[in-house]
């Protein structure tokens, strides 16, 4: 379900963007085209309508890796009987989201004036990402040592992993969505925006701890 509700979404955007692309071409050459009647053109008319670039083809294959690093990463878990491990990793990725965004409503720009990413998501604060990040890395731990097998130290290490790759994530899809001019992705969950918003910060944390976990054994 998620796998093919992201699939849409990244495709509405894809269309969003070629459309804009020819309607500006278009009016460049003195021609103003009413916007409805190209709501229904086709997203593969022609070659130079359909042509990705190079942010939209990382994003898509982050998101299809994803799924399936998920898919493998459940397999792993019913065969070592460790379901536990599934919980820490969601639960790690929630708690880096919030902390980061308490982090930064409370510390943000106090200590460094510029953004993390000023040009991408102006609102994220490095304050937010490090505070933020060692808050989430710390609480995920103390529920780690409970559900899953791991040391103390392994889970440490995988919840602030998760919480870094979580920043890189949520950056990525900023990234995207700035591209496109749109401020959600979708409209399918009322307040959060579409799938990708939701799933942003596993689009690169799941598939690294999934590799991580494959390796312990």
């Amino acid at each position: 379900m998620i796998g093919l509700r992201g699939c849409y979404e990244i495709k509405r955007l894809w269309c969003l963007r070629n459309k804009a692309v020819l309607i500006e071409k278009l009016q460049a050459r003195g021609l103003q085209p009413k916007i409805l009647p190209f709501s229904q053109t086709s997203s593969h008319s022609t070659p130079a309508y359909t042509r990705l670039n190079r942010l939209d083809l990382v994003f898509s294959f982050a998101f299809i890796t994803l799924i399936v690093s998920l898919i493998a990463l459940q397999q792993l878990i019913w065969q070592r009987e460790q379901y536990g491990v599934l919980f820490f990793v969601l639960f790690a990725s929630q708690f880096n989201d919030i902390a980061q965004y308490l982090c930064g409503r409370l510390l943000g720009h106090k200590l460094f004036k510029r953004g993390l990413a000023p040009i991408i998501s102006p609102n994220k604060s490095i304050e937010g990402a490090l505070f933020g990040s060692m808050l989430a890395a710390i609480l995920a731990t103390l529920l780690g040592i409970w559900l899953t097998p791991f040391n103390w130290w392994i889970c440490l290490l995988a919840a602030y992993g998760l919480a870094v790759s979580g920043i890189a994530g949520d950056l990525l899809e900023s990234a995207f969505k700035r591209q496109h001019g749109v401020k959600d992705t979708g409209t399918m969950l009322a307040g959060h925006g579409g799938v990708l918003d939701r799933v942003d910060s596993l689009l690169i944390g799941v598939p690294l701890f999934t590799l991580f976990y494959w390796l312990l054994g």
